[in-house]
This record gives C-alpha cells, sequence and structure tokens, in this order.
C-alpha cells in the first residue's frame, strides 16, 4: 500500500461523509410527528440574585422534609435587570435546610406570562460561573504541560462541539434517523478532531482509517446485541419523556444505538492515535524492526492499554450509575432481577460494545501501522 492509496482512499471517505451529510440535511424543512399543541404561556429566562432570605420555615409532610423560603431577588441579566422581586422557593427531601439559597447566592429566575398574570419563581442555583472556571482550569493545565499539542487539542475539541451542536443533534431533532445521524456525525468529528489535534501526518492516517474500521465493527454489534436484547431505548426516563417533546417523532431505539457509537467515539480516539504513535516510535528507535517486529512489539505495549482502558470504561460507566444502583440495592428485589431490566442492560450493552471495540482497534491499529511504516521511520 502506497502513500498515495492511503490519502485517495481518505479524500474517497471525506467526500462519501460529505454527501451523506448534504442528503439529511432538506428533512429540517418538513416537520415530523404531530405538531405539539400550542400553549398560551410565555417564558423568559433570566439571572438574579438573593439579596435577603425574608422567611424561611422547615417543615414535614408524609415524612418528607421540605424547606420553604420567601426571598428577595434582584434580577441581574435582561430587560428588567435591577428590578426588585420577592419570591417564593421550596426544596424538598433529605438535606433540604442545607440545599436552601442564601443571601448573595445566584439564581436561575424564570418569568411566565400566563392569561391569568404574570409570575415569577426560581429554578435552581446559577453554576456556570464554576464551570467556567473549571474549563478555564483545565485548559490553562493542557496548554501548559501539552504546549501547542494541547492547544490544538483544544481545537478539535471546539469542532467536535460544533458537530454535535449544529449537525447530530439539529438533525435528530427533526427526525433523521439518529443511527444514521450519528454515524455521519462520528466521522465527522474524528476526520476534523483528529487531524486538527495530531496533525495531518501518516500517524494519524492510520488511526483515522483504522477507527472507521472498528467504528463500522462497533455499529454492527450495538445492532446485533441491541436487537438479541429486545432493547426499545426507553430505558431512561429522559428517553420516555422525549416521546412527548415537541420536537416530534424520534426514534429512542436509534438514539440508543447512536449514543452507543458516539461513546465508543472517545475510547477508540485515545486507543488509535497512541496505537499508530507507539509504532511509529517503535520504528525510530530502531530501523532494522521489519513489519513482523514491530506488530509484534506494538500489540506488546497495546495489551497493556486494554488492560487499563477496559477498567477505566467499567468504572467510568458504574460511577455514573452509582445513585442507580443504589437505588436497586435498597430494595429487595434479587439481584439477577436488577440486573435484566432495560435500563441496567442497557448500560451493559453499552459498555460491552465500547469495550469489544476498544479491545479489536489495538491489533487492527497495530497491523496497519507495522505495514504502513515498516520501510522507514519518518513522515
Amino acid at each position: 500500500m502506497k502513500m498515495l492509496s492511503i490519502r485517495g482512499f481518505l479524500r474517497l471517505a471525506a467526500y462519501g461523509v460529505i454527501l451523506t451529510s448534504f442528503w439529511t440535511l432538506p428533512a429540517q424543512a418538513a416537520p415530523v410527528g404531530p405538531a405539539a399543541p400550542e400553549l398560551d404561556l410565555k417564558e423568559t429566562y433570566g439571572r438574579g440574585r438573593v439579596s435577603e432570605v425574608i422567611r424561611q420555615e422547615t417543615n414535614f409532610e408524609l415524612d418528607e422534609e421540605g424547606t420553604k423560603q420567601e426571598l428577595r431577588i434582584i434580577l441581574t441579566s435582561g430587560p428588567e435587570t435591577g428590578r426588585d422581586l420577592t419570591v417564593d422557593y421550596e426544596v424538598r427531601g433529605a438535606g433540604s435546610r442545607e440545599r436552601a439559597l442564601r443571601a448573595g447566592d445566584r439564581v436561575v429566575v424564570v418569568k411566565s406570562e400566563a392569561p391569568d398574570g404574570v409570575f415569577y419563581y426560581v429554578t435552581e442555583i446559577y453554576r456556570l460561573p464554576v464551570i467556567y472556571s473549571l474549563i478555564g482550569l483545565f485548559a490553562l493545565t493542557v496548554i501548559v504541560f501539552g504546549g501547542q499539542r494541547g492547544f490544538m487539542a483544544f481545537v478539535g475539541l471546539a469542532l467536535t462541539i460544533l458537530v454535535i451542536s449544529l449537525y447530530i443533534i439539529p438533525q435528530i431533532s427533526q427526525g433523521v434517523s439518529p443511527l444514521l445521524v450519528s454515524f455521519v456525525g462520528t466521522i465527522l468529528i474524528a476526520s476534523s478532531s483528529l487531524f486538527v489535534a495530531h496533525g495531518a501526518n501518516r500517524r494519524t492516517l492510520v488511526a483515522f482509517l483504522s477507527l472507521l474500521s472498528t467504528i463500522g465493527f462497533a455499529l454492527s454489534m450495538a445492532v446485533l446485541f441491541v436487537r438479541l436484547a429486545r432493547l426499545s431505548g426507553l430505558g431512561t426516563e429522559e428517553a420516555f419523556y422525549l416521546q412527548f417533546a415537541p420536537t416530534g417523532a424520534i426514534s429512542v431505539s436509534g438514539l440508543l444505538l447512536g449514543g452507543i457509537i458516539i461513546g465508543a467515539l472517545g475510547v477508540l480516539d485515545d486507543v488509535t492515535t497512541a496505537q499508530a504513535a507507539a509504532v511509529y516510535e517503535l520504528k525510530r528507535a530502531n530501523r532494522a524492526f521489519g513489519g513482523r517486529e514491530l506488530y509484534q512489539r506494538g500489540l506488546a505495549i497495546g495489551r497493556e492499554h486494554i488492560a487499563s482502558l477496559v477498567n477505566t470504561l467499567v468504572l467510568a460507566y458504574t460511577g455514573a450509575s452509582f445513585p442507580l444502583l443504589l437505588l436497586f440495592t435498597a430494595y429487595s428485589t434479587p439481584f439477577w432481577v436488577t440486573l435484566n431490566t432495560e435500563l441496567v442492560v442497557e448500560e451493559m450493552v453499552r459498555t460491552l460494545v465500547g469495550s469489544l471495540a476498544l479491545v479489536c482497534a489495538v491489533p487492527l491499529t497495530t497491523a496497519l501501522a507495522a505495514y504502513v511504516f515498516r520501510h522507514d521511520s519518518g513522515d
């Protein structure tokens, strides 16, 4: 395989992705599903600051703790900036007193305009400043220790967010197949973020081609096992309520499959780029290594990567589902019944398909990299 053939294959793949994405665009003009009923209600969101807690009381109703507050709030955004309001706020559940608002807290305020009047209420604390600070700290750390590569990684991240927000979510919301959109979006993300973050070189080409092949394998496994397990995609509360959203008809089973593919992409990005770089560096370290030697040594490195990443993937999903797992143990449901629930099976399929793709990506990337780099060590 010569360098020209790799570039030619990549060019054809890019053309196919572009044509497929344009093919799905016309769906935005046609509404899908029954039109959502229009409510004579207008809601405007803004921000405010709690200037005073006028009154606070903690009560217990049906053994449930609750804290009620009367707050004085000054609006800090929107056309009514500076307006002084008095609103009621209530927190229920254990620890409600600790979760109650305090003077100085920044909050999200909703103005609800209905035929019978205008009402203001507080939804929750305004937390984005904390997130912005954390993002800034993370970006600074990555750039300081990663240098130019770290900066380019953030550029790739920005492109990923653009693909998700401007292509994947709008297309699915307009009724286009979530599986098709997610697959095309995955290729768009991989082709943009990989080459921006890691540079346009043969290592990235190898990683990209390996990623495409493994994503195709993961897609086939996801479709197979979702059908065998007869998963509807309604295992989560969010998916259930999505059926009644004003976006129209959305295939929740396709959404489940698309989520599995996009979730696997993040891990595969790491594995394929790391394996391609490992084989490349092995060749640079010893120009006498042939294809077989590169493959064997690269695979030895990949096995260590597999052992750590599979465990990491399982722990990541477990950590995200911690409250759910603890909730199941609070009741006397047999363990096998808990495992059999659609919500748990969805997460198990998601985790295992991602792990299976990860394991297969290592020998595939190693073999392709060993073949491409067997005769030289430079780009």
